[in-house]
C-alpha cells in the first residue's frame, strides 16, 4: 500500500533509485527498545536495519 502511494505520487517506487556512497549515510532514528516494543510494525524492520548497519560498517561507510 505504501509503495503504491509512492508510485502514484512520484511515478516510481523509490525517491532515489541509486545511492551515491560518497554522499550517503544510514541514519537510524527512534529505534530504541521502548519505541520498538510499543509499536509492533517497527519490530519487523529491526533485523533489516541491523543487516544494513553491519554491512555498511564492514565496508567503512557511515552509520549514525
Amino acid at each position: 500500500m505504501v509503495y503504491r502511494r509512492h508510485e502514484e505520487r512520484r511515478g516510481r517506487r523509490f525517491a532515489y533509485p541509486r545511492l551515491d556512497p560518497v554522499r550517503t549515510a544510514l541514519v537510524v532514528i527512534d529505534m530504541v527498545p521502548f519505541f520498538v516494543d510499543a509499536n509492533p510494525s517497527t519490530r519487523g524492520i529491526v533485523p533489516n536495519i541491523q543487516r544494513l548497519a553491519d554491512h555498511l560498517r564492514l565496508v567503512g561507510e557511515t552509520v549514525a
